[in-house]
């Protein structure tokens, strides 16, 4: 429970609040939902990500005994270092804009500080919660980016890679559209290494527009009716006739998702024209969080969030700051393959 009368200054303080944001209900998101996320939390603020450059597989040539071999190529190991972004929030809570207020959805109820305080700790959670998620989709376009939508550090580049693209003409009724998708997944499977073996299937998270052209053309409605009528009495013909966003197989081990909510004014989280084909697999996906900026906090491990409070003099009201120092980054970035149509 937050401690309003706590001494200013007070470390357990900062301890109630944090448990407090904590301890509240999770806003899910969808990022979340589709693919499994490692997270762990850092003592430090300045991380070193360190990757093998794989050594190259090749059939071994025949040779007479008594012959030594042919050296292996020997994998090549490199690093760099990323800064944790650090996202604060501050507000003030003042009793004078509480006194005297009717509580939401009641018709004479007075608004308690006490709600106000936690309604405003809710708001700030559901804004990193948001953040969170803006970071991740970052992280599977190879980006650390800003809230404004620009880039703050582009973890291509930092890994040395051009990311696996896969484009086709998805206004030309003739295409082939799930055999496309395969073809794209084979792409995946080629930069997958040692994780391919764990795969247990594939997200396609589609930009609204992209996912309304993948899920209306014709030879995916035709082999989604294939698939309806099979799985089940009275699915037929529910190509035609249902939302799509929510998900379907669209090809084989390949799931369709719409991700057309991910946008903060005019900000997309995700190109409504494009969309990433993503491996379901455990380990590939990682979220690391800092400690906060705080004395107390030095050098200890990370936590999602924190949050502390600190009274206005003459119990005037008080001034409420969250922070949340995290990034996300994916292990073999270059098994995302980008998805785009080729008319664009």
């Amino acid at each position: 429970m937050v401690m309003l009368n706590a001494p200013k200054g007070d470390p357990n303080n900062l301890i109630a609040l944090t448990g407090a944001i904590n301890e509240r209900p999770y806003v899910v998101q969808l990022l979340d939902l589709w693919l499994p996320w490692n997270s762990k939390g850092e003592s430090v603020d300045t991380l070193w990500i360190e990757f093998d450059k794989d050594g190259t597989l090749s059939l071994i040539e025949e040779q007479p005994r008594g012959y030594l071999g042919d050296p292996s190529a020997r994998t090549e190991r490199s690093g760099f270092a990323i800064k944790v972004p650090y996202y604060p929030q501050f507000e003030t809570l003042l009793a004078a804009g509480v006194q005297g207020v009717r509580a939401f959805g009641s018709e004479n109820e007075s608004e308690g500080y006490q709600q106000k305080l936690n309604d405003l700790l809710d708001l700030m959670k559901r804004k990193n919660s948001n953040m969170r998620e803006f970071i991740r989709m970052g992280a599977l376009l190879g980006e650390i980016r800003k809230a404004s939508g620009g880039i703050s550090q582009n973890l291509n580049q930092l890994f040395g890679i051009t990311r696996t693209a896969h484009a086709f003409d998805l206004s030309d009724p003739t295409t082939d559209v799930v055999a496309e998708l395969i073809e794209a997944k084979e792409m995946a499977e080629d930069e997958l290494g040692d994780f391919q073996a764990q795969v247990t299937g594939y997200k396609l998270i589609a930009g609204k527009n992209i996912h309304r052209k993948l899920t209306r053309h014709a030879s995916v409605k035709d082999a989604f009716a294939l698939w309806s009528s099979t799985s089940g009495f009275g699915n037929q013909g529910s190509a035609m006739r249902d939302d799509m966003r929510a998900g379907f197989p669209i090809a084989s081990d390949i799931d369709i998702v719409s991700y057309s909510k991910g946008k903060v004014g005019s900000t997309y989280f995700l190109d409504p024209d494009k969309a990433i084909l993503c491996p379901i697999v455990d380990g590939m996906y990682q979220t690391r969080y800092a400690p906060g900026d705080n004395k107390d906090l030095v050098n200890t491990i990370g936590l999602p969030e924190y949050a502390q409070s600190q009274e206005l003099p003459f119990k005037k009201g008080d001034q409420v700051h969250t922070e949340m120092s995290t990034v996300s980054y994916v292990e073999r970035p270059k098994a995302i393959v980008d998805i785009a149509s080729s008319e664009d």
